[in-house]
């Protein structure tokens, strides 16, 4: 966690890595099924969120607030 000050104003920051597990490949992985290569098609056009392996960093969660709404940080 980590704050960022933007003139009075005080934002806290979380941020969290998102690895690539065992079932993640299911339909991220290097090889997905037919049937479900063509429903991640469908529901979501334009996906490129696949080709993944075992432990690779797919991303990450991000979460942004104002310092304002907790207790100071230690």
């Amino acid at each position: 966690m980590f704050e960022i000050r933007r003139g009075d104003a005080v934002e806290r920051h979380y941020m969290r890595a998102i690895p690539t597990d065992a079932l993640c490949l299911t339909c991220h992985g290097e090889t997905v099924a037919p049937e479900l290569a063509a429903a991640i098609a469908r529901n979501y056009p334009g996906d490129q969120a696949t080709g993944f392996k075992l432990g690779q960093l797919r991303g990450a969660f991000s979460v942004v607030w104002p310092a304002t709404s907790l207790p100071p940080t230690p």
